[in-house]
């Protein structure tokens, strides 16, 4: 809401509120607006409510959003001294009447949004499910275990659902995929319906259902109240640039831009300005108004598939996505970049039989772990608990809240989990020069400001149905690392040689490859997934896959070592040149952004401080791709943590607590109040801040 009204500039369309117009014709030196006040009708307590006739909300049809209805009044402004003019009036120019008749006609952005947000998808029928015929031929299936029962294929199997057979599915073009059973066997017997095996669940109209979850944007105001508390963020929007210079630096049209946005919403969260009760009561509780990111979420969010939708999305992948695009903006900035303070370096050390080592060097935002249920300190109660259940079980009866129990796994005992020696199959050793099983262990090779723990509830069933754990993580109010720092080649050890193997050294597991294919991934992703996860398992795989689908770099062919300089792919240094580029300031760009073209672009035009587009060298490139990271020492304090309520990280309902002095407060889209007894050990993502000294 902005007090006094909105004013609508007639020549870019875009709206100010009376504080900041001023800026606008500072700036552009437009003069005329349009200014819109509103006035909030009375909503009738006895109004009929209509039947809703679509599944659908806040359009013709649908359930009514509850959206409050308002009185529109309009003048036309002339800046600077702010003449008014009644609207409609004959005495204004027709050039001006058609321009305002164009704002005032359009939809509204936010109803506009929210009808291209969410309708729910028309199902459609098979005429064949309305007619099925199941034989009763005595076939029991087995609820995991599947295996085609014409050839030795355990993946990618379909369950015919008129005689119980499994058979493999359709041969891919590459020749991956199954054997074509599936398609023969309805060929032979005209059976016409088969499902998927692993992709059926139970709940199965649960999203169909759960209309309140269908505008939830809690994922995104979980993550940025978490972030808002870190100081790189709170600096770099907030302390060290105001609104006036993100305005005056943004370009024509500021709703575009990631910066002025980003600044926007810290000013917002952290002004104070707008930190004050409703002026009316909403129903029997009175609450803030709350800031809606509108803005903010239109920009990070354009062109994105997931989130640019009004749909539930996970909270870890929208953390990843903010840092992918903060950093993205501040190429070439090291110092101004807020992302940094949570990137770290991890070093995985293989050894093969033959004790050679080699190490694999990544960096990561995120440090995700497994959660080992063995570790659980309440096992005796978990085992009462068990017996308990299958006696009600067997009775038909329903367990009460209270006799719930659930697992207990400190935190110390996950972060452990992640250094312990793995075996890691079918490495190939240049050495031996065959396939070996080799040694993995990982450390970290630096210590971020801020270090996220994401824990990974989510794991895959038999049958690779999603599931989430239903557990507790006794988190300690600070942590010490220390022992977690990887020590890198030390003296006595050698390296395995570099010249046999074709690629980094591993190379991808065709089983979990197969696997991750068959649950409909690409190809060339799957082994990726596989590679940088040095084969360690289906469900690593899928967690690289999932936090790395927006890469820009995820469709490009596994890259072979390089012992010289980075490798630089010829056709987008041909594009750049394309653009107008020379070309040696081309490969240098690309060279310092990795690949990516629109880093390097942005290279181009803001490079480095001291080192201009066109007398960059190679050397001073390497410089900026490896500006040094943050780094002290392991010890951390908990500062928030974000948590999931509900079975898929796709439904359900996100809030964030956050430590602020000295009193945890819970953030819960809107709602903003003191936490006396905060979840502690129900966290999904965990923000710990470094303490130094």
């Amino acid at each position: 809401k902005s007090e006094g009204g909105l004013y609508v500039d007639m020549n870019s369309f875009l709206a100010f509120g009376k504080e900041f117009v001023g800026w606008n014709y500072e700036k552009t030196g437009n003069t005329v607006y349009l200014h819109i006040k509103e006035t909030q009708k009375p909503v009738s307590e006895d109004r009929p409510s209509k039947k809703p006739t679509l599944l659908a909300i806040g359009v013709e049809g649908g359930f009514d959003n509850n959206e409050p209805e308002y009185e529109k009044n309009y003048e036309v402004v002339i800046l600077p001294d702010y003449v008014t003019l009644p609207f409609p009036s004959v005495e204004l120019p027709e050039k001006v009447r058609l321009a305002v008749d164009a704002v005032i006609i359009n939809v509204a952005a936010e109803k506009k949004e929210q009808v291209a947000a969410w309708t729910a998808d028309t199902k459609i029928i098979s005429k064949h499910a309305m007619e099925l015929k199941q034989l009763d031929n005595g076939v029991i299936v087995p609820r995991s275990g599947w295996k085609c029962e014409k050839c030795d294929k355990t993946d990618n199997l379909w369950l015919n659902l008129t005689d119980g057979s499994i058979l493999c599915g359709r041969r891919n073009w590459d020749g991956s995929g199954g054997n074509d059973h599936a398609v023969n066997h309805y060929n032979v017997t005209k059976f016409p319906l088969a499902v998927k095996l692993g992709t059926i669940t139970a709940d199965i109209e649960a999203a169909v259902l759960t209309l309140n979850c269908c505008f939830c944007s809690c994922y995104l105001a979980a993550t940025m109240q978490v972030m808002f508390s870190t100081r790189g963020f709170c600096s770099r929007y907030y302390l060290d640039q105001n609104l006036k210079s993100a305005f005056d630096a943004a370009p024509a049209d500021p709703t575009v831009d990631l910066n002025a946005q980003l600044t926007k919403l810290a000013h917002g969260l952290l002004s104070g300005q707008y930190s004050v009760p409703a002026t009316k009561v909403c129903s029997m509780l009175r609450k803030q108004e709350g800031i809606p990111p509108r803005m903010f979420k239109s920009v990070i969010a354009a062109k994105h598939p997931e989130f640019s939708t009004m749909r539930q999305q996970d909270a870890l992948e929208f953390f990843l996505h903010l840092i992918d695009h903060v950093e993205r903006v501040n190429t070439g900035n090291p110092m101004l970049d807020p992302s940094r303070s949570f990137k770290f370096g991890i070093e995985e050390r293989l050894q093969c039989p033959s004790g050679k080592v080699a190490y694999n060097r990544r960096y990561d935002y995120i440090l995700s772990l497994n959660i080992p249920l063995h570790k659980a300190t309440n096992k005796r109660e978990l085992d009462d608990f068990r017996k308990l259940k299958a006696e009600k079980d067997a009775r038909g009866e329903e367990l009460t809240p209270k006799e719930i129990v659930r697992p207990r796994v400190p935190l110390m005992d996950c972060l452990e989990l992640f250094s312990t020696p793995e075996e890691l199959h079918d490495f190939y050793s240049s050495a031996l020069n065959s396939k070996t099983t080799a040694i993995k262990t990982a450390g970290l090779t630096s210590f971020p400001d801020y270090l996220v723990l994401h824990m990974r509830k989510f794991v895959l069933e038999e049958g690779w149905v999603p599931k989430k754990l239903d557990v507790y993580i006794d988190v300690p109010d600070t942590i010490d690392i220390s022992h977690m720092r990887s020590k890198g080649l030390q003296p006595w050890e050698e390296l395995l040689p570099e010249s046999a193997p074709e690629d980094s050294g591993i190379s991808a597991n065709e089983d979990i490859v197969q696997q991750l294919v068959a649950m409909g991934f690409q190809y060339n992703h799957c082994l990726k997934a596989a590679v940088n996860t040095s084969n360690s398992g289906l469900e690593e795989a899928m967690n690289w896959l999932l936090s790395h689908m927006n890469d820009p770099d995820i469709d490009e062919p596994i890259r072979k070592a390089q012992n010289s300089a980075p490798y630089v792919d010829p056709s987008k240094v041909e594009t750049l040149v394309s653009f107008g580029f020379e070309e040696d300031v081309a490969r240098k760009a690309l060279q310092a952004s990795d690949g990516d073209i629109e880093k390097a672009t942005e290279w181009i035009f803001n490079p480095p401080s001291g080192i201009s587009s066109m007398d960059a060298t190679p050397s001073n490139s390497g410089n900026v791709a490896e500006a040094p990271l943050p780094d002290g020492e392991g010890r951390y304090r908990l500062i928030g943590l974000v948590s999931h309520i509900g079975t898929s990280t796709h439904c359900g309902h996100y809030v964030a607590h956050i430590y602020k002095d000295g009193r945890w407060v819970i953030f819960n889209d809107e709602k903003v109040a003191l936490s006396k007894n905060p979840p502690l050990d129900m966290g999904y993502l965990y923000f710990f801040e470094r303490i130094n000294g």
